[in-house]
């Protein structure tokens, strides 16, 4: 907090399906519907650095909405989710480029429904990935015969910094709201 006053600063580790040193900050998920948000901001140097909202259960069950540089399409937000029966452990949605600055995201979860929007910094709208997830695999129930499991779903923000640098990311502000189901998120 010092660093930046009021803001909280995560400083990049290991990756986020890593079983040790994680940079990860997040709340235990209590209903079945809710919505969170958080404003960032973080400079990723390469594709090695990364930050944003989690929607996690473990180290190989989660959807990850994160800020990452790629030296081709510059900084970029991406969806990377491990999923626990997949033939591939992770997956990843297309890059989409994003402008400097700070940049507010959102996931809207409705039972098995899981949406991620974004807007930079003074935006007036959201921009929603046209991909849904699922969000039953953050579950007791999604996991392989004789695998751990954890205790519950979380959501939260998370820094990663692969090169070892501890590249930081600042959280302005963080909110979770539980809500009745509602059709349409997006409408929100």
């Amino acid at each position: 907090l010092a660093a930046r006053p009021g803001w909280l600063r995560l400083h990049g580790r290991e990756t986020i399906g890593s079983l040790f040193t994680q940079a990860l900050v997040a709340r235990r998920q209590q209903a079945f519907c809710y919505s969170a948000a958080t404003r960032m901001d973080f400079a990723p140097a390469h594709f090695q650095q990364a930050a944003g909202l989690v929607c996690y259960y473990n180290g190989a069950k989660f959807h990850y909405l994160h800020v990452s540089h790629d030296e081709a399409i510059g900084r970029h937000l991406r969806v990377m989710s491990a999923l626990p029966d997949a033939p591939v452990a992770d997956a990843f949605t297309t890059p989409v480029p994003i402008p400097a600055g700070p940049i507010e995201l959102r996931v809207e979860v409705d039972y098995e429904r899981l949406l991620f929007a974004w807007q930079p910094d003074g935006a007036a709208g959201w921009t929603w990935l046209p991909e849904q997830f699922d969000a039953s695999i953050l579950s007791d129930e999604a996991t392989a015969p004789g695998l751990p499991n954890f205790t519950g779903a979380f959501v939260g923000m998370a820094c990663q910094d692969m090169a070892g640098t501890g590249r930081p990311a600042d959280f302005d502000w963080f909110s979770y709201r539980e809500r009745d189901y509602v059709i349409d998120p997006r409408r929100l």
